[in-house]
């Protein structure tokens, strides 16, 4: 729905060396999981990740948008 696992694998390529893996993991899979409804219960081993900066949702893309301070997550993608 997002231009297929080539164009997820091309983004990750190309933010590789600005990201840092385990973080990218937790927080924004912990966050978009979150927002299709998984449970708060299941993600707290996601949430116990600690971060003390905002990731952007989208790398590449302006820091701008809503900060989420649960997840840590500037969402610069989802309007």
């Amino acid at each position: 729905m997002f231009g297929g696992m080539g164009e997820a694998l091309g983004i990750l390529e190309n933010s590789l060396a600005t990201i840092n893996i385990k973080k990218l993991v937790a927080k924004r899979l912990g966050w978009a999981l979150e927002y299709v409804g998984v449970s708060s219960k299941q993600l707290e081993p996601l949430l116990k990740v600690p971060i003390d900066y905002y990731c952007r949702l989208d790398p590449s893309a302006p820091a701008t948008g809503s900060c989420d301070k649960h997840w840590m997550i500037q969402n610069n993608f989802i309007k």
